[in-house]
């Protein structure tokens, strides 16, 4: 038999719109606790690499037999270059190099070293490997004024 307020008779007291709002609440707080594992799991699993490979795997090797070297790791160049463009034109003091910011200078100095990009890495050169329109990464500081670069080292890269 229901009561006058909506409730029914013989229940646990609680009226069907305050059971009703329970069932809301309890709804909302188990999503919340299931969205909650879910990206727990995500950051767990991206951390330890499952997404190209079992875990583990690859990251525990023997040491290499007696007698043998484990291979190298690529080289790679340490940082980012401090400029990248085209050479424009090669003169006695540095190169003027065109970027995508605009015309730079770079000064040459006796300790800057050269190299040039290979499919097997980076190949020592000399400075009369400089030409223009060779594209070419720079590192090395850039002076205050905003426009100059002291080359540390100039690698030459691939044609296109």
């Amino acid at each position: 038999m229901d009561k006058p307020d909506g409730g029914v008779s013989g229940g646990t007291g609680l009226s069907r719109q305050a059971r009703r709002w329970w069932a809301i609440g309890g709804s909302v707080l188990l999503a919340a606790l299931v969205l909650v594992a879910v990206f727990s799991l995500g950051v767990y699993v991206g951390r330890q690499g499952w997404g190209t490979e079992a875990p583990g795997m690859g990251q525990m090797q023997g040491p290499a037999p007696p007698g043998q070297q484990p291979p190298a790791p690529p080289v790679w160049p340490q940082a980012r270059p401090a400029l990248e463009g085209m050479i424009r034109s090669v003169g006695p003091e540095g190169i003027l190099v065109e970027s995508p910011q605009g015309a730079r200078f770079v000064r040459i100095i006796p300790e800057t070293r050269f190299a040039r990009l290979t499919d097997r890495g980076e190949v020592e050169v000399g400075r009369e490997a400089l030409r223009p329109g060779l594209p070419v990464n720079v590192f090395g500081p850039l002076a205050p004024d905003g426009r100059t670069l002291t080359a540390e080292r100039i690698v030459l890269l691939p044609q296109r």
